[in-house]
């Protein structure tokens, strides 16, 4: 298997970071493109495996930052994944690959379904879709209970007039920091914080924000498999993927798929998940 750093440039001129590995085996005509989660990246996480053991099952496979990867999530807008993934789309097409799976970890199963729902990229030839949340947006006030358990809501709508204040003001990049995630109580975990500017909060967690994987996900027409967690660390729980999976009526094929043992990050079971992702993927008829 061959490795390339590489640069993939967007429409508006985003030069985003990447990975392409290339397989030494026979090549088929299915390129692989895993989209990170929040403040994820190309090199670590479900990308930073995924992306190399399943190039080396013989796919062209392209681990890539979003321009949200890292700390810049913190300044983000969540739209800007469409001109991202396009980018991504089309490197892979120029290495002759005409069907993508396009594989979304977190934050990213849901800029996957946003970003078929919007363009219906005929290229996209299926869906794995791997701790998947339900709805981002409308979650949000939830992660207050671990900070304000007798009014999370409330708590929640106090910051968002806040940020709508500032961007009102001109302070669009005023950053917020917020319990990021709700985690199940039994795991005992300490709260996550996330911070976000403004106009970021306003965009991925406001009432009218797109990031809504399940106002999407009935868009998409391509089989689709929930690779989902038992061990619910983090705010996405096994539940959201059994929900997607109801509300993915226009899907030939949606069906959810529990590893065993996996918590969000698919730490220590690693192997197992390739196995089970790979056999889906051959499973469509996606391996030739």
């Amino acid at each position: 298997m061959s490795m390339n750093l590489i640069r993939v440039c967007t429409e508006d001129s985003a030069r985003l970071t990447g990975l392409l590995y290339r397989s030494d085996k026979t090549r088929n005509r299915t390129g692989i493109l895993p989209i990170h989660g929040t403040n994820g990246n190309f090199y670590s996480n479900v990308v930073g495996f995924i992306a190399p053991e399943l190039a080396d099952c013989g796919y062209t496979a392209l681990a890539m930052n979003l321009r949200n990867h890292d700390h810049l999530f913190a300044t983000s807008r969540f739209e800007d994944c469409l001109l991202d993934l396009k980018a991504g789309i089309a490197r892979l097409r120029d290495e002759g690959c005409d069907r993508i799976v396009l594989i979304g970890h977190s934050l990213g199963c849901t800029e996957a379904v946003f970003y078929l729902a919007q363009t219906h990229d005929p290229s996209v030839a299926a869906l794995v879709l791997m701790g998947a949340h339900l709805d981002l947006r409308g979650d949000t006030w939830r992660f207050f209970t671990a900070t304000n358990p007798d009014n999370p809501k409330g708590a929640y709508e106090r910051m968002l007039t806040q940020c709508r204040r500032w961007i009102a003001e001109g302070k669009r990049e005023q950053l917020v920091v917020f319990p990021q995630g709700a985690p199940d109580p039994s795991l005992n975990l300490p709260i996550r914080w996330g911070a976000q500017s403004a106009a970021s909060f306003v965009s991925y967690r406001s009432p009218e924000s797109a990031c809504n994987a399940s106002a999407w996900i009935g868009h998409a027409k391509v089989p689709i498999l929930f690779a989902a967690h038992p061990i619910a660390n983090t705010g996405a729980r096994p539940e959201f993927s059994e929900a997607l999976c109801r509300l993915a009526r226009s899907s030939p094929k949606a069906e959810v798929r529990i590893i065993p043992g996996a918590d969000h990050f698919y730490n220590n079971v690693e192997a197992k998940t390739v196995g089970i992702v790979a056999a889906w993927i051959e499973e469509m008829g996606l391996a030739e």
